[in-house]
C-alpha cells in the first residue's frame, strides 16, 4: 500500500522538533526474536506526527531519501535520523511501516 503525504517545511520542522518527545517509540521484534523496527504509539490526533499520517500500532522498519539506500530502524536514534531529514528533504522522503498487518510506503514529498 502506498500513501502520498504532501509535506511542507513548517511541518517537517515541527515534527523533527516533537517527534522523540510527543510519542512512544519501543522495540518491535520479528518471528526471529531480532529488532526489526520501532513501534509508535502515544500519537495524540492534533501532533505533527499524525499530520503526517503516522498511527498508533505503526512499525517503522526502515526509511530513505531519494535515490539513496533503505536504512533501518532499530533505534530511537534511527528514528530521530529520519525525523530530522524530514525538517531538510533534498527530495522525497519515504518510511516503510507495518500497519494493522500491511506494509505500508508512507512518501513524503514537498507540498506546492
Amino acid at each position: 500500500m502506498l500513501d502520498d503525504v504532501p509535506l511542507n517545511a513548517a511541518d517537517g520542522i515541527a515534527f523533527a522538533a516533537e517527534a522523540l518527545v510527543e510519542m512512544r517509540l519501543v522495540e518491535h521484534k520479528g518471528a526471529d526474536g531480532a529488532v526489526d523496527g520501532l513501534r509508535i504509539s502515544a500519537i495524540r490526533s492534533a501532533s505533527s506526527a499524525a499530520g503526517l499520517h503516522l498511527k498508533n500500532g505503526d512499525v517503522a522498519h526502515a526509511s530513505r531519501s531519494g535515490a539513496r539506500d533503505w536504512t533501518a530502524i532499530t533505534s530511537v536514534a534511527g528514528f530521530g535520523a529520519f525525523a530530522e531529514t524530514l525538517a531538510r528533504p533534498p527530495a522525497p522522503v519515504e518510511l516503510l511501516v507495518t500497519r494493522r498487518g500491511t506494509l505500508t510506503l508512507l512518501r513524503f514529498t514537498a507540498a506546492d
